[in-house]
């Protein structure tokens, strides 16, 4: 088994890099990005954001795991989780029934829009 090669670099071979900025000059940069960004918000208006959450997808794909999750939730003490299978179905439900939720913020700044199906 052979080692790796070793690779020498004398002194003379390393040329130094271009210095970094200093502490003013990057305050300054900074400053510029900010500026922009605060420029590029008044330009483009308001943000808006979308999202969409398919919940009886979410129940579908996440049914066999609990499923397989429930006979150790039985090994949880009475006091903490008293009736998992009637816990399991309960947050089942749950998800089931927020199907046609939509959720709708709007500000002068921003607009959320969450729909759940």
């Amino acid at each position: 088994m052979t080692s790796p090669p070793v690779h020498i670099v004398r002194p003379s071979d390393v040329s130094p890099g271009p210095r970094r900025p200093s502490v003013p000059q990057r305050r300054d940069r900074l400053a510029e990005r900010r500026d922009r960004r605060a420029h590029r918000r008044e330009v483009s208006g308001p943000v808006n954001i979308s999202l969409w959450l398919p919940t009886t997808v979410i129940f579908a794909l996440l049914a066999p795991f609990v499923m397989l999750l429930t006979p150790f939730l039985y090994l949880t003490p009475r006091n903490i989780l008293p009736h998992p299978a009637r816990t399991i179905a309960g947050v089942g439900a749950l998800l089931l029934a927020l199907g046609g939720t939509v959720i709708d913020i709007d500000c002068p700044e921003c607009r959320v829009h969450i729909r759940l199906f």
